[in-house]
């Protein structure tokens, strides 16, 4: 992941106003015998991808995910699900 994506990402996670959905494309090497992740490309599905829309929910629908695990299956990659919870019902956060 570029120093750009990655300033992306913790902008993504943090941002308290609206719940962001994407995905990590990642791969894995090996170092020092441990398991290494390594983020690839950041995916993130464009605003005519949700069934539902709001400041406070995302409904993605199917599409997305076929969409998506077809370019991962192209890219010989994993994917990591990312969604935040910025509001007041859930933890500001995120989850994976």
């Amino acid at each position: 992941m570029s120093a750009k994506e990655f300033i992306y990402v913790i902008k993504l996670i943090f941002e308290k106003t609206r719940t962001h959905i994407f995905f990590l494309a990642t791969s894995y090497k090996t170092k020092n015998g441990k398991p290494v992740i390594i983020v690839t490309e950041v995916i993130k599905p464009n605003e005519y991808s949700w069934n539902h829309s709001g400041a406070h929910s995302l409904e993605p629908s199917f599409f997305i995910y076929q969409s998506i695990s077809g370019h991962a299956d192209v890219s010989n990659s994993s994917l990591i699900f990312v969604h935040t919870h910025p509001n007041m019902l859930h933890p500001s956060g995120f989850s994976t």
